[in-house]
């Protein structure tokens, strides 16, 4: 692409009348193409005229509806302001942009400032007056990008406002560097007030990730709902910050603002990425329907054992079917999935049916060797069955399912396995709203749970550890926590 400033110069000094404004146009269509890929750019095919926009920019065909914004080419700032045309023009939300930087002019019969340029920019609210140097700088690729710069960039031509001249756009380019109350107030000043408030979060977040100590106390700032796409703008960068905060409450904050399914949609982004202390944190307020207990497998596709677990019981983490990395504890996207290694057994969970299916042909244990797994455990229903005859027992027929199970065995003389059972889980943490319990069936055969409705993430992980795998996870999942281990829940 190239230099703008370069190509309007090029443009002037080959002027010939007739091809000026179209190269000009042509000029400023690519770049208003890289900076707005999304948008659709109307060539009204009228130059520097002065009521009717050079483009027309429109943004969105959804549910949600669509929005456009008018730009105004102009050879000048004086050319705005002498027209007065932040008050003449208002009608779709005008961007004039200049082709001169210069904001000083001082002719017969004429003078301007930068304060005129300034209180012209102030007189209407929605509108945008720029310049092509500053347009530049926007729109130029730049390395080590913050998610606040980004943001900058994606909601400058739709959401920007004022006077943004080139000491302003590099402000607001450096602002994840320079966070703090001035950068707030800039970004009020700067932008429509829609997205004020998405970039204000970033602001917080980008400014937390490089002064972690200041995090903590600034938590209750966090508020709103973040859209999938602010979350793919933030969180890879957070979480490859090394100076990112460590503590639980940071990323309780940040995952209270997101759900467990828009996680999951980041799953490529994310992938091999070390998740642990943004699951951990929201365990008890972050839901799934889905837990799913097979192998974990090496690079090379061969099960761990369990004797490259970490000696001392850390979790381990491992990619089933790409690359895996047995040294590396905590959750882990792998494979569209997140994944919890616990030595040679890889837990899976998801809210999606196609993801995680039951295994088809695998043996049932025994009922004898499995009772113990139960413990902690309020039985909805339980499925055995011998070698003559069947059985079903639930809460429907039975105040105790457990303890008519144990009858059954022990009064009958059969060996008897065990193919389901239903137990009830505890719903996401909502505060003071009391979400109650959920029935959740355990696959023994397909190495399976699956709730009716979500349930809390951490008492769905523990499920499949404990009753699936026997393997207990209480020191993971924070043991600590009022809702860990779950409580016997009538059905």
């Amino acid at each position: 692409m190239s230099d703008l400033v370069e190509a309007l110069h090029a443009a002037r000094e080959s002027y010939v009348r007739e091809d000026y404004a179209s190269r000009v146009k042509q000029v400023f269509r690519e770049h208003l193409e890289m900076l707005e890929p999304d948008a659709e750019i109307e060539d009204t095919l009228y130059f520097n005229h002065s009521a009717i926009p050079d483009f027309k920019l429109t943004w969105g065909r959804g549910a949600k509806g669509k929005s456009s914004r008018d730009v105004f080419l102009r050879s000048s700032y004086a050319a705005v302001v002498a027209g007065n045309e932040t008050v003449q023009i208002t009608s779709g939300d005008p961007i004039f942009l200049s082709i001169s930087a210069d904001q000083v002019v001082e002719e017969p019969g004429f003078a301007m400032t930068k304060a005129d340029v300034s209180h012209a920019a102030s007189q209407a609210r929605y509108s945008l007056l720029t310049d092509v140097e500053a347009f530049k700088e926007i729109a130029a690729p730049v390395k080590d990008d913050n998610p606040l710069s980004s943001a900058v960039r994606s909601n400058f031509l739709r959401g920007g406002r004022g006077l943004v001249d080139e000491p302003v756009a590099e402000r607001l380019l450096l602002s994840g560097s320079d966070t703090g109350e001035s950068v707030t107030d800039l970004i009020r000043e700067t932008f429509f007030e829609d997205a004020v408030v998405r970039m204000e979060r970033t602001a917080l977040l980008v400014h937390w990730a490089m002064s972690p100590n200041e995090a903590i106390d600034g938590l209750a700032k966090l508020d709103g709902v973040m859209s999938t796409d602010e979350l793919r703008s933030v969180l890879p960068w957070l979480l490859s910050r090394a100076t990112a905060p460590k503590r639980d409450g940071f990323w309780a904050a940040l995952g209270s603002l997101f759900s467990f399914e828009q996680l999951e949609s980041l799953a490529s982004e994310l992938n091999g990425m070390d998740l642990t202390g943004l699951v951990q944190a929201n365990l008890r307020t972050w839901s799934a329907k889905r837990a799913y207990v097979g192998l974990n497998v090496d690079v090379e596709g061969n099960p761990v054992s369990s004797a490259a677990a970490a000696s001392d019981g850390s979790i381990e983490s491992a990619d089933p079917d790409q690359e895996s990395d047995t040294g590396s504890s905590g959750w882990r996207f792998n494979s569209g999935t997140l994944g919890l290694a616990l030595g040679s057994t890889m837990i899976r969970v998801s809210n999606s049916g196609y993801k995680l299916k039951a295994r088809p042909g695998s043996s049932t244990p025994k009922w004898s060797a499995t009772v113990g797994r139960l413990d902690g455990y309020s039985l909805r229903s339980a499925s055995i069955s011998g070698i003559e005859r069947a059985f079903r027992i639930d809460a429907r027929e039975s105040g105790n399912v457990r303890r008519d199970v144990e009858t059954v065995v022990h009064s009958v003389e059969d060996s008897y396995f065990v193919s389901h059972v239903e137990v009830m889980l505890p719903g996401p943490d909502l505060g003071d709203e009391d979400t109650g319990a959920e029935s959740a069936s355990v696959d023994f055969a397909g190495g399976i749970v699956v709730a009716d409705r979500a349930v809390q993430l951490g008492a769905l992980t523990r499920a499949a550890a404990n009753i699936l795998a026997n393997q207990g996870l209480d020191e993971q999942l924070h043991p600590s926590d009022p809702h860990e281990p779950v409580e016997q829940v009538d059905p």
